[in-house]
């Protein structure tokens, strides 16, 4: 991933939380891009901190961090 673009988003309604757009996220938010998600808390046992969601497309690439203070 190095060179690669990544873009933060702020929200101004939530501001508790950020989003990661990876490579391959477009730039205008589309229905359906993002085909799993995965909540952290589901995977590291005794997780603490904020809830950070994993998003997939459906190739199975990660493409957005959200992290949620």
């Amino acid at each position: 991933m190095i060179g690669k673009k990544i873009r933060v988003k702020m929200n101004h309604e939530q501001a508790d939380t950020a989003y990661i757009a990876l490579e391959g996220y477009p730039e205008e938010v589309q229905f359906g891009i993002v085909a799993k998600s995965l909540c952290l808390d589901d995977v590291v046992e005794n997780f603490k901190g904020p809830r950070v969601n994993l998003d997939f497309n459906k190739e199975g690439v990660l493409i957005g961090i959200e992290i949620v203070a």
